[in-house]
């Protein structure tokens, strides 16, 4: 099955300019992955699936403490230290969400 985290908001020190790292920035992330669900469709139990409130935290709080020049970065650091954190999630993609302009925004996925 295919579960979707979507446009988990969270601040972040982001920017190659030191002026633009000065303040945190909102960035919107999302994350999407697969799992065998097939013994929890039939047990209606949390044990036998994922309980996606843990990663929606890692997600919101992986930035918080950090420092990046790169969106590049910010995006191959998060998604590594999920697939190492939830090794039983498949075909992971994760999409962050920069907004840098006045009007207009920049995304980078996988």
């Amino acid at each position: 099955m295919k579960f979707q985290i979507k446009d988990i908001e969270t601040e972040v020190f982001l920017g190659v300019e030191k002026l633009e790292r000065s303040i945190k920035q909102k960035i919107l992330i999302s994350f999407s992955f697969d799992l065998d669900t097939s013994k929890s469709e039939v047990s209606d139990d949390i044990a036998d699936t994922v309980d996606y409130f843990p990663i929606q935290e890692f997600i919101k709080n992986f930035p918080q403490e950090k420092e990046f020049n790169l969106l590049e970065k910010l995006h191959h650091d998060l998604l590594n230290e999920l697939n190492k954190n939830f090794p039983d999630l498949r075909n992971t993609f994760l999409q962050i969400e920069k907004f840098p302009f006045v009007k207009g925004s920049v995304v980078i996925s996988n």
